[in-house]
């Protein structure tokens, strides 16, 4: 597996953070506690970032989820430099989820695991991605246009955007990049 060559972990104040907990967990004892809070600027932090600097080839992300009733975050996966190109990306706000400006009707129900995985080819134009529970087999993917111009996962970015006292988790990630 490539190894990812930077990994950063950017917050403002002391009310908000991302640290290991073990206050919950979808397997082992651990996973990644995500914690906002009011006032923060910009509103985009707490954010965990990834720089992979991969430029061909399938990226795979799949990781456990858990949010509580109001989700604000999203993850999603950009070029470096200008023009910034982003793909794909999946947005949680209030109960709606937007893959790529695609509504979708999968919603992970509050205070559960849910099972993501995204899957994009480089220059191609289309992405997969599914949600189940983790101990479900995931069901065939969905498929959503991409900009073709995407040729570079120069960043993966899993980002927290309620403007409150909100808290949610990660577990079992992982970032692969195959041909």
């Amino acid at each position: 597996m490539p190894r990812l060559s930077r990994q950063n972990i950017d917050r403002r104040i002391k009310e908000d953070s991302i640290a290991v907990t073990e206050d919950a967990a979808s397997t082992g004892k651990r996973s990644l506690k995500f914690t906002d809070a009011p006032g923060l600027a910009p509103v985009w932090l707490p954010l965990l970032q990834f720089a992979p600097g991969y430029t061909s080839g399938t990226v795979r992300i799949s990781f456990d989820l858990r949010h509580r009733e109001g989700a604000q975050d999203y993850i999603e996966c950009r070029t470096s430099g200008h023009p910034l190109r982003t793909e794909p990306s999946i947005r949680f706000d209030k109960g709606v989820i937007d893959a790529r400006l695609n509504p979708v009707q999968t919603r992970p129900k509050p205070g559960a695991w849910t099972r993501v995985t995204i899957t994009a080819r480089m220059g191609v134009g289309t992405c997969q991605w599914n949600m189940t529970p983790p101990d479900e087999p995931l069901p065939e993917p969905a498929n959503l246009n991409c900009d073709k111009g995407w040729t570079e996962c120069g960043w993966i970015g899993f980002v927290s955007t309620a403007d409150a006292n909100y808290k949610w988790w990660i577990d079992s990630l992982v970032i692969t990049r195959g041909e």
